[in-house]
């Protein structure tokens, strides 16, 4: 599972299948927790929508009844851009990405602190924990929690919402992104449902 790049639903662009295929994906992942919600969906009701990539009247429909049962917008508009709040909803990501800046608590989350952490191994190392190194663990682990998505290297049912340094911990071991102790960073970013770029470094600056 990745970000969408493009809208989906009505009036949406639906130029792409493979962004199509991700909402029908959720979509069905959100039938199987919701009892209510899956009795709005699929022909016949309660039916799985077909992942097809083909945003058709099925999928309109349980985009529009997922934005009224869980999302509770006040408006449904049967449309899923990149980013908005009802993606935010269906992909399973903290409200507000403040919490990655700020101290305080933001719309209940709060920041995650490495040094708590005193017991978990950072990676494959056998000697260094989460708490003395594990600040970049921590940092993707609060960032995929506003951007990331989860992806085959991740617990079934683990929202982004839902992650801390040491389940992003667990789940970059299980996608093979540490050397001992050491982060692979754009592996990392990857193995948590976010892309990484890098700004400053060259030929001339390799650490």
């Amino acid at each position: 599972m990745s970000q969408i790049t493009t809208s989906v639903g009505l009036k949406g662009q639906n130029s792409s299948v493979a962004d199509i295929k991700i909402v029908q994906t959720l979509l069905n992942q959100h039938r199987e927790r919701n009892a209510t919600f899956k009795q709005t969906i699929g022909k016949p009701a309660g039916s799985r929508l077909s992942v097809d990539g083909q945003c058709g009247n099925n999928t309109i429909t349980a985009i529009t009844s997922f934005q009224k049962i869980i999302a509770k917008l006040s408006k449904p508009d049967g449309l899923i851009e990149p980013g908005k709040n009802t993606w935010k909803k269906l992909n399973g990501n903290v409200v507000s990405s403040h919490h990655i800046v700020k101290r305080q608590s933001i719309d209940g989350y709060r920041p995650m602190n490495q040094l708590q952490h005193k017991k978990t191994k950072t990676g494959l190392s056998t000697n260094m924990t989460l708490s003395r190194t594990g600040c970049a663990v921590t940092t993707l682990a609060m960032a995929a929690s506003a951007i990331g998505s989860a992806n085959k290297h991740w617990p079934t049912n683990l929202a982004p919402k839902d992650l801390t340094p040491p389940k992003a911990n667990d789940i970059l071991i299980k996608a093979g992104q540490f050397s001992g102790g050491d982060l692979i960073m754009k592996g990392a970013a990857n193995a948590l449902g976010m892309s990484y770029n890098e700004f400053g470094r060259n030929s001339n600056l390799s650490q």
